[in-house]
């Protein structure tokens, strides 16, 4: 009796162990092989892949808000600085980046967010969030900027609606690979 339940037990663990390999499957009491070819399931790697697989990290610039850049009023004309006429309040609160080697440069996947409010003289509508990005040397703010785009982030806020976020990426900010560059943000509203 031990070796028929022995013999039992030893081809109920073989079907187990083939079924969760992909060897054999159960359906309806039928039995079955299953076969996946490596083409299905592999996929071929190319020496681009291996290139970027093996490659040193890349260095993202350092990301800093411009002093006094971070909050944007609006006003009417000539109402400037009298809050009831205040059309509305953005602020830019969160910042990311990623970094990628690509063709002997430095391509940056940037990520800005924040915040608009409408004030009390807002009706209601569409707005644009100027937002400027440059990337620049770090021992030298004054220099031309290596890189520097302005953004216009749309929006549409309803009068006396509560504060909505706003997101702006970008992918594709190419700079070169040298090392001490700082990437600088902020409102531009001039």
């Amino acid at each position: 009796m031990h070796k028929k339940h022995g013999i039992i037990t030893l081809v109920s663990l073989l079907v187990l162990s083939l079924t969760g390999c992909g060897g054999i499957t159960s359906s309806d009491g039928e039995f079955t092989q299953h076969t996946s070819s490596p083409a299905e399931t592999e996929k071929q790697i190319t020496p681009e892949d291996v290139a970027q697989i093996f490659a040193p990290p890349v260095q993202c610039p350092k990301l800093e808000a411009l002093t006094g850049t971070q909050l944007l009023e609006k006003y009417p004309r000539r109402k400037q600085g009298d809050q009831t006429a205040l059309l509305y309040q953005a602020n830019i609160s969160d910042s990311a980046a990623t970094c990628k080697a690509s063709q002997g440069q430095v391509v940056v996947k940037l990520g800005l967010a924040g915040r608009i409010t409408p004030g009390p003289g807002w009706k209601g509508g569409s707005l644009q969030l100027p937002v400027r990005v440059a990337v620049v040397k770090s021992s030298n703010e004054k220099s031309k900027p290596v890189y520097s785009n302005l953004f216009k982030v749309n929006a549409t806020i309803e009068a006396g609606s509560p504060s909505q976020a706003w997101v702006l990426v970008e992918e594709n900010i190419t700079i070169p690979t040298e090392g001490g560059m700082k990437l600088i943000f902020g409102f531009d509203d001039n």
